[in-house]
């Protein structure tokens, strides 16, 4: 197998790892709650999904999504924070999915992945699976994690602020 077939093939990993991703409907009312306390300004996706809109340091603005739907692992009720960085009709390149690869490498907590969108393009995001039950600090240092990391990959990437 070649170098560039097997750089695609771990491209296409994660999008088995996500393939039937189903959405809560409902929003969780615990991270509503949250967000509400936090006085953070939210809309509420066709999927249950929170989504919120941050500033960053340099002045550019980010995308970040919470989701309603939780899953278990264990004992462990989780969901997941998301945040796109980039967008396309195309097949993924290999060189950029080299670069998210190494990224992931590095990163502490979260990774890089592709989802499919529903209009045949490919969102890569960054996603952090967190504890379902999470207190608003940790939370907030969680987001800005998020946030920060997407922001700069977007920027990186696309050198715009779409997201």
């Amino acid at each position: 197998m070649t170098l560039a077939a097997k750089l695609k093939l771990a491209a296409m990993l994660p999008l088995l790892c996500i393939a039937a991703h189903a959405r809560a409907a409902t929003p969780d009312q615990r991270i509503e709650k949250q967000l509400k306390a936090a006085s953070y300004h939210y809309q509420i996706d066709d999927d249950g999904d929170f989504k919120l809109t941050f500033g960053t340091a340099q002045e550019r603005s980010q995308l970040v999504f919470i989701s309603s739907r939780t899953h278990t692992l264990g004992k462990l009720e989780i969901r997941e924070i998301f945040s796109p960085a980039y967008v396309t009709t195309e097949p993924l390149l290999a060189t950029i999915a080299r670069r998210l690869l190494s990224e992931n490498e590095h990163t502490k907590l979260g990774a890089w992945r592709i989802s499919p969108q529903a209009d045949d393009a490919t969102a890569v995001v960054f996603a952090m699976q967190i504890p379902a039950e999470i207190d608003l600090d940790l939370l907030d240092a969680l987001l800005a994690a998020v946030v920060n990391t997407a922001d700069e990959m977007e920027q990186e990437l696309t050198g715009e602020d779409e997201y």
